[in-house]
């Protein structure tokens, strides 16, 4: 009985130091788990705060840009121009294309770049559309009475070269038109995505 009784206590001792080992074993683990789940938490939550502060640091480049694109070019003053007057009908003042020019002559650079891809995309081909408008008015319009600063497409096309003056009005016309609606949709973009 003395040796039942031994050998009854061996294993209860056996199995208590395997269960004590085990249990030691499993708590040093999860020790080390409940560590490295903390440190990727912090760095994930690190890693999320810079991405947040990139982001606002980026849209208030944006913000700043896109306040200055809309003192160069307004929807007033050169745009309202455009928009408004009959190049076929008449002569015009030069200086009326002057935010135009500006916005070409300024705005082709790296430092004119929004971050925002949709706002860049926008910008880089309403600045291919005042180009083209640009040298198609330096082409085919031409000074009225030696007048530096007023012009004119030619009267004399519409009688003498009906087919060029109906092609340039119809040239200059479509790009008005095309200028406009991606000034107004750069403007309306820009508004909702900054919230300006």
């Amino acid at each position: 009985m003395g040796i039942a009784i031994a050998w009854w206590l061996g294993k209860k001792w056996v199995g208590t130091r395997i269960e004590h080992s085990v249990r030691h074993e499993y708590d040093k683990k999860l020790e080390l788990f409940k560590v490295d789940l903390q440190q990727v938490s912090s760095e994930a939550i690190r890693k999320l705060e810079l991405d947040y502060q990139e982001s606002i640091n980026e849209k208030a480049a944006d913000k700043d840009l896109f306040r200055r694109f809309l003192l160069c070019l307004p929807s007033t003053g050169s745009i309202e121009f455009i928009r408004d007057h009959d190049y076929a009908g008449g002569s015009f003042d030069r200086d009326r294309h002057e935010d135009l020019e500006n916005f070409v002559t300024n705005w082709d650079n790296t430092e004119h770049e929004f971050l925002d891809c949709e706002l860049e995309e926008k910008r880089q081909k309403l600045m291919a559309l005042v180009n083209e408008f640009l040298h198609t008015m330096a082409r085919d319009t031409f000074s009225v009475n030696n007048s530096i600063s007023r012009a004119s497409i030619p009267p004399e096309w519409r009688y003498e070269q009906s087919d060029r003056f109906k092609e340039t009005t119809e040239a200059i016309n479509k790009l008005v038109s095309d200028v406009v609606k991606k000034h107004s949709d750069i403007v309306r973009t820009g508004r909702v995505k900054l919230k300006l």
